[in-house]
């Protein structure tokens, strides 16, 4: 938590679980890959006004002047770290039955059947 500086309220909240050193197309990814859970996952509209994912991608990129390249690798790993968080704590709270159909694992499916196949 961020505090005001008279110290008596909280200026932000920070999340901070899954921050790493790797790649920032990763960070990039996950930011969308998380609104599409809370979205698309729960069977949401995603938010008014906000841009849309590829417009997220393109506004990134010409922010920081950096290529998101490889960003299809980097969503399909943060759906995969979702999904294996999610499924941990269902088996941590007797929900081993559940798991396939929690909604975190059928975007993962999502996801991965959009993939081009590879036929070699």
């Amino acid at each position: 938590m961020i505090f005001t500086p008279t110290l008596d309220s909280v200026a932000a909240v920070l999340d901070w679980e899954m921050a790493t050193l790797g790649n920032p197309v990763q960070d990039l990814a996950w930011f969308n890959y998380i609104d599409s859970v809370f979205a698309e996952g729960l069977e949401l509209p995603r938010l008014p006004g906000l841009p849309s994912y590829e417009d997220t991608v393109e506004q990134w990129q010409q922010a920081t002047g950096r290529t998101a390249e490889h960003y299809e690798y980097y969503l399909l790993f943060a759906a995969m770290r979702f999904c294996l968080i999610m499924s941990r704590i269902m088996l941590a709270t007797g929900q081993e039955g559940d798991v396939q159909e929690n909604f975190t694992c059928k975007l993962l499916e999502r996801h991965l059947s959009r993939m081009p196949k590879n036929d070699s």
